[in-house]
């Protein structure tokens, strides 16, 4: 099994950008291998991109799109959406080498939470893209719960420990395999509520334990 990590010579208009990508992936946690899945794919845009006449500025999303749909059609099998090429158009925002689309507004309370919270893993807190989407996934099921109870307000300047401590017991039961991470994604959101002065800083919650939960356990 190859451990090593192969990487790419990257040509074309991307080619400045190549070394501080891999830099970048570095930061975010991606492993050796992956990220150099990552810089694979950026070469294969490059040398698309030289042979279109596009530089590295005229990544747009119809250009992403173009370049995905000939990339299918070539018989690639993987790496073959605009989501794979996230990583890479998030560092070159960043840099200014590509404008930054306007975000589309969740229409729904926890949408907007969630959107706000996936910035903050993102870009302040660093985090690889796909620890980012589990942190979000596992804590959407606690602010759809605090909208039923109540009746469609998310009211976070009164939550209380007590009322996560009661929905981790609840789905320490119903999901008792992946609870922990659970815990995980909620600390972390509890933590950006606080931050962002969304409520009081909420302390006192436990682990889940067989439906009750471990004092040792804090935010």
């Amino acid at each position: 099994m190859t451990t090593v990590p192969c990487w790419a010579r990257v040509r074309g208009p991307l080619a400045p950008y190549a070394e501080g990508f891999r830099v970048e992936l570095e930061r975010l946690g991606y492993t050796p291998l992956t990220a150099a899945t990552h810089v694979r794919l950026l070469a294969h845009l490059s040398r698309w991109l030289a042979r279109e006449g596009v530089d590295g500025s005229g990544l747009t999303p119809a250009v992403v799109d173009a370049y995905f749909a000939e990339r299918r059609a070539a018989g690639y099998v993987g790496h073959v959406t605009g989501r794979a090429l996230q990583p890479l158009l998030g560092y070159l925002q960043r840099l200014g080498v590509v404008s930054v689309p306007a975000p589309e507004v969740p229409a729904s309370p926890e949408g907007r939470l969630l959107a706000s919270y996936r910035d903050y893993l993102t870009t302040e807190r660093g985090l690889a893209a796909a620890t980012v989407e589990l942190n979000v996934r596992m804590v959407r099921p606690f602010l759809l719960d605090r909208l039923r109870v109540r009746k469609g307000r998310l009211d976070l300047e009164r939550l209380t420990a007590g009322e996560v401590t009661a929905f981790v017991v609840a789905q320490s039961r119903q999901r008792p395999k992946s609870v922990q991470r659970m815990l995980t994604g909620l600390r972390s959101l509890l933590g950006f509520f606080a931050r962002g002065g969304r409520h009081r800083r909420v302390t006192g919650l436990g682990g889940a334990r067989g439906g009750r939960m471990d004092p040792k356990w804090s935010s």
